[in-house]
């Protein structure tokens, strides 16, 4: 009986010291209110300036998580739109915010994620689903022996999709990368159809010795030619560049890696693709020879009275057959039509367990000096099969054939050594006789080299 008496007298002492309290936290607010009742305002409403009335703060709280997987992604930013007011979320990707205005709009970023805006409106629990940034960290470049996401990269690399290739019209694969990366250095120093392909420098020159400063060329895993493949048939280039990136191919990686990946198949019914190009070389530039008539007048100021001036008149006039004015280089590059022409098929499909690229390409090119050509085939197939969930089947097979064919002469192989000898040549010596000779310096005579027999072929 004493020990109820006792709880009663405490708890009844306890409720009537809070009712005290409150009486007077409320004649406090009074006094501090020139003695004027206070009005009330729900939470998180801002009174008018006029109104004798407080502003409450509204606490946030929530959760950020990705679309992809559901989980929580810590270290998001949740700024107040407008203010420099935020938070950042924890490991979970939950977050408290306090906010002055039930209507604020809250703005959540998070790095490789699409930025999104939410209004509060009054809510103090708000969860945020973000959406992944496909374009780009989405974007999948080749790094060594398998791919890598483009934000999780460490070493310097460059890459270029077939969206980008093929608004491009390249002949030749090397030709693609051409103006497309920093670092990559790509120089076409000849026109001859047999032998125009690009030479590549990852970052400059890398030695001067003879192991060479070509990069490392990897199609589809498998070393090659960056010629071999038909720019067509490319899905990405990836071009690693330095040490670090480069490093798990060994020595051979020393002057950089190219890696292609070529397309495959998709899933649907077969699609059917036709690419067709027709164009025409032309040169640039055209050395001027000096006309025979100012050719004899020089010579004669060397070697006095070696051409008359009858002769010299008859240069100019090219009445007389025996002294002529034949223009041996403008002859020459104006000897070949220049036109190329490049066709390409392709075959893709597939269904979720087994898809397939069948291609086939063709390119010939006429030079601008005639009897100098040069003709490509590829083929390729791409076989991909899932034969068990953890069990993938693949196949690739290509194929590539070059035909070409040049003129040469006697002293120097190929077409290079019948430029040499027109550069040579002056326009006082014949080309094409009417008796159906050729002129010739001693032993320079590239029009009767041209339209010989002799060919360089590359079969």
């Amino acid at each position: 009986m004493k020990k109820l008496l006792y709880t009663l007298l405490i708890r009844t002492t306890k409720y009537s010291s809070i009712g005290i309290l409150i009486q007077l936290l409320f004649v406090g607010f009074s006094l501090a209110n020139n003695g004027e009742p206070l009005s009330f305002i729900d939470p998180g409403r801002t009174a008018d300036n006029n109104s004798n009335s407080v502003s409450l703060l509204i606490n946030v709280t929530g959760r950020v998580t990705s679309s992809a997987d559901g989980l929580g992604i810590p270290g998001s930013n949740v700024l107040v739109k407008g203010t420099i007011s935020g938070t950042v979320t924890d490991v979970e990707g939950n977050y408290t915010l306090t906010v002055s205005d039930e209507d604020a709009v809250l703005v959540f970023s998070s790095v490789g994620y699409v930025t999104q805006e939410v209004a509060v409106n009054g809510r103090t629990t708000i969860d945020v689903v973000l959406e992944e940034d496909v374009q780009g960290l989405d974007e999948v470049v080749v790094v060594g022996y398998g791919t890598r996401k483009k934000v999780n990269l460490t070493g310097a690399v460059a890459s270029i999709t077939s969206e980008e290739l093929e608004k491009r019209t390249v002949t030749k694969a090397s030709l693609a990368l051409q103006g497309q990366m920093s670092g990559i250095s790509v120089r076409q120093s000849s026109g001859n159809p047999r032998g125009n392909s690009a030479s590549v420098l990852v970052r400059g020159q890398g030695t001067f010795s003879g192991a060479g400063n070509s990069p490392l060329v990897l199609v589809d895993g498998i070393e090659s030619s960056i010629d071999n493949v038909n720019p067509n048939d490319i899905e990405s280039v990836s071009v690693l560049k330095d040490a670090a990136s480069a490093a798990i191919f060994g020595s051979k990686a020393a002057n950089g890696v190219i890696l292609i990946e070529t397309k495959k198949g998709v899933v649907g019914e077969p699609v059917f693709s036709y690419n067709a190009y027709m164009g025409q070389s032309s040169p640039t530039t055209i050395p001027e020879m000096v006309n025979s008539w100012e050719y004899a007048e020089v010579v004669n100021e060397v070697t006095p009275g070696r051409y008359s001036a009858e002769d010299i008149q008859k240069f100019r006039s090219g009445t007389d057959p025996n002294f002529p004015n034949f223009d041996h280089i403008g002859y020459l590059f104006g000897s070949g039509s220049g036109f190329e022409t490049k066709h390409d098929i392709s075959m893709r499909g597939g269904t979720e367990t087994s898809r397939y690229m069948f291609s086939a390409g063709y390119y010939d090119q006429a030079g601008i000096i005639k009897k100098n050509d040069a003709d490509q085939y590829n083929i390729r197939l791409n076989l991909d099969t899932k034969l068990h969930e953890k069990l993938n089947f693949s196949i690739k097979l290509a194929g590539a054939k070059d035909k070409g064919e040049e003129p040469t002469n006697a002293t120097r192989g190929g077409v290079g050594g019948i430029v040499s000898g027109a550069m040579r040549n002056s326009n006082a010596i014949h080309g094409p006789t009417p008796d159906g000779f050729w002129g010739r310096n001693e032993t320079l005579h590239p029009e009767a080299d041209l339209n010989s027999k002799s060919f360089i072929k590359n079969w």
